[in-house]
């Protein structure tokens, strides 16, 4: 129901937020010269994070419900009207994604670190324009929002089936260490 522009607007600064935490990514792994991945050659790394998702698939599977507080790490960020807000969100949205992409991006990654730094640049601006993508199609076509599966009860049972992804990927990681 907002005005159109506004939409777009808040859709591109989404995008910029998004783009920025991948140029400080971009940064990081241009500087270290190391990409996505490296630190899980660590044990220590790798049981922690065994752990985590343990904790993480317990919690999506109903055994117990982590507090709203916890949860709501950055949403004050997140949560702020304006732009600020759709800045914001596409920052936490970078956090958030970005221990999820490493497989499916650890081979670009591995060709970025021993790219010039432009070109490694360029590639994760691209990186990151993809993962904006689809909320600033949304943004610009907002019809769209209407195919989108309505919330209900399926959300939970999805939930609690996601859950086993995460106790695989449990006994994955204790089957490296």
């Amino acid at each position: 129901g907002e005005d159109r522009k506004q939409v777009v607007l808040h859709g591109l600064v989404y995008t910029l937020g998004v783009l920025v935490m991948f140029w400080a990514l971009g940064g990081l792994v241009v500087a270290l010269g190391k990409g996505w991945g490296f630190q899980l050659q660590s044990a220590g790394f790798n049981y922690a994070l065994a752990a985590f998702f343990l904790i993480f698939g317990l919690n999506m599977a109903g055994v117990f419900e982590i507090g709203a507080s916890a949860v709501g790490v950055g949403a004050n960020l997140q949560a702020k009207h304006g732009l600020g807000g759709s800045f914001f969100s596409g920052l936490l949205a970078t956090v958030v994604a970005t221990p999820c992409s490493a497989p499916f991006l650890g081979t670009a990654l591995g060709f970025a670190v021993k790219l010039p730094a432009p070109q490694a640049m360029l590639l994760f601006s691209l990186i990151g324009l993809g993962l904006a993508s689809p909320f600033l199609l949304l943004s610009a076509f907002p019809k769209l929002v209407s195919v989108l599966p309505r919330p209900g009860a399926w959300m939970e049972s999805f939930k609690q089936g996601m859950s086993f992804l995460l106790f695989g990927t449990v006994c994955y990681m204790l089957w490296v260490l």
